[in-house]
């Protein structure tokens, strides 16, 4: 009875310790974003290297999850997420005390390395804990994320202007993810029951990457991450070159990371069929799009910015979730090669976007936000058509 009262516990406490690790995640980012001009004023660097920064971090992203989400589907998740703590800590410390650029990447490398490790098996953790609940479990702990990188720019900002220099980014949030590590030992990581259906074998990656639905989802995530990074990078520039508003550039960025926090949190409590949710956000989110690279109003462009990041904000969780669902066994496995998508589409569509706004101009590389949109609409159509047609079979 005491053993299964522990248990319990250790389910209950699963959600805090996976929102509160995505939180310090979306809080260092924010921060690193916020420094990125004065680290490079430290050390001396130009706009590449500068931009190298924050490369380091994103390899790491792309490479880890894939070993780490096989290895935490045939060992454990809970291991694999204790050792993303190792990461994430030692990545911190390396970038506090780095003294030259050389430092400096390492030190991102490893915190990116803790960060997309500790992602991936907190949310794999998640969709196998409450499988009924997974999408609603999914958009709160994401919706802490992103409300850690709304927050993040305003205490450093505040930290430094107190006398503390960059360095802050890196020793608040290791800090602040020293107080779960008592959470995860208390944790306990259960694994999903078999659901009638379902994928109920653990597969390699080569076998998952033969399921046609799973590439399909890869794509629609590819694309929200790629049109999540479009606007969050341009909005700046588009306020400023084609709207002549600078001072609407900053609202615009936190505004729409608001409105995705917003969005993910009421995702969360209500129920809805994702499926539709998600094909709806897509598509609505085109239309939107559209007025948004046409716009010559600043104050409706900010609004559209909003409507855009409230559509948006439950996507990356549902998709998730919908992908973890079709592969029981391999859930681990399944959520890395999600997550490796969405970095590649985060990577990808910022340059091609600035390839378009070079040979154009930004309201048609706004345009190429719209293009992905319609596009990630119709893949969400042939998945849920594909599932309606197994289910009636």
């Amino acid at each position: 009875m005491r053993r299964m009262q522990k248990t319990d516990f250790g389910k209950k406490t699963l959600l805090p310790l996976v929102c509160g690790c995505l939180f310090v995640f979306g809080f260092v980012t924010g921060g690193v974003q916020l420094v990125l001009a004065d680290i490079a004023g430290e050390f001396k660097m130009q706009y590449t290297a500068m931009g190298s920064i924050v490369t380091m971090y994103f390899i790491a992203t792309l490479c880890m999850p894939i070993l780490f989400g096989h290895i935490g589907d045939k060992f454990g998740k809970k291991k694999v997420l204790a050792l993303a703590f190792v990461f994430f800590l030692s990545g911190c410390l390396l970038a506090m005390f780095a003294q030259n650029a050389a430092g400096l990447y390492i030190g991102m490398f490893v915190m990116g390395a803790g960060v997309s490790v500790g992602e991936c098996m907190g949310t794999a953790a998640l969709s196998d804990s409450h499988p009924e609940r997974s999408e609603k479990n999914l958009n709160l702990s994401q919706s802490f994320f992103s409300g850690g990188s709304v927050v993040s720019p305003f205490i450093i900002m505040a930290l430094m202007g107190a006398g503390f220099s960059w360095r802050i980014v890196y020793i608040s949030s290791a800090v602040i993810f020293l107080f779960f590590i008592p959470l995860l030992k208390m944790s306990a990581f259960p694994v999903r029951p078999p659901e009638g259906g379902h994928t109920l074998e653990r597969q390699s990656v080569f076998s998952l990457l033969k399921s046609k639905i799973l590439i399909v989802l890869v794509i629609c995530l590819m694309i929200y991450v790629g049109i999540e990074s479009g606007v969050a990078y341009f909005a700046d520039s588009f306020f400023t070159v084609e709207l002549g508003q600078q001072a609407f550039s900053a609202a615009a960025i936190s505004l729409y990371w608001l409105a995705v926090t917003l969005s993910r949190i009421l995702f969360g409590v209500i129920n809805v069929n994702a499926q539709k949710v998600l094909a709806a956000s897509f598509g609505l989110a085109a239309v939107v799009l559209v007025f948004l690279a046409i716009s010559t109003n600043a104050p409706l462009a900010l609004a559209l910015c909003i409507v855009v990041g409230f559509l948006y904000g439950p996507i990356w969780p549902m998709l998730v979730a919908q992908a973890a669902k079709r592969f029981t066994a391999s859930s681990g496995t399944v959520t890395s090669i999600m997550m490796i998508g969405g970095g590649a589409g985060g990577a990808l569509v910022p340059v091609l976007m600035g390839l378009v706004a070079d040979n154009a101009d930004l309201r048609w590389s706004m345009g190429l936000l719209v293009v992905l949109a319609v596009v990630a609409f119709f893949c969400c159509m042939l998945v849920f058509r594909k599932k309606q047609t197994a289910a009636t079979a």
